[in-house]
């Protein structure tokens, strides 16, 4: 992720880019007012991930306000690539993704652009022989679809 070198308010177009779930840092009327999580996404749920741009995404609708600052600093574990789990978590993680976008009208060009997005890369990682990489990405191609499709 490209995280912005400046402050920003968070906004329905800028989600990707200014929310990550180990950072964010909620009141108990935001959390209250929304209706708390969406206990379809997240870790251990069908749709395993986008819980957290999901209620962000639904407090910007009722009028909460919420603030991106590069100053606040969060370690988090990093994400493997390899192995047969890091492949299950890609699809499952799509999945969320797929099914937040349905969830919320996103339009289906953008669900079709970042689905190509993943696919592009899948083909490329074959075309340099990095087959657990492109079968990374195909599995995210996938799982976005499939979330939004067949949720």
């Amino acid at each position: 992720k490209l995280w912005p070198a400046q402050p920003v308010w968070i906004g329905t177009s800028n989600l990707n880019y200014t929310i990550a779930s180990a950072s964010l840092f909620l009141s108990n009327r935001l959390l209250s007012g929304v209706g708390g999580f969406d206990p379809a996404l997240g870790a251990g749920a069908r749709f395993g991930s986008a819980e957290e741009v999901d209620l962000i995404y639904r407090s910007l609708s009722l009028g909460f306000r919420g603030l991106y600052s590069p100053d606040l600093v969060i370690g988090h574990p990093k994400i493997e690539l390899s192995g047969d789990a890091s492949l299950t978590r890609a699809y499952k993680y799509a999945l969320g993704q797929g099914y937040f976008c349905r969830k919320h009208s996103i339009p289906v060009a953008r669900l079709i652009y970042y689905v190509f997005r993943a696919a592009a890369a899948s083909l490329a990682m074959a075309a340099i022989f990095d087959f657990h990489r492109s079968r990374y990405y195909k599995n995210i191609a996938r799982g976005r679809w499939e979330g939004f499709f067949r949720a």
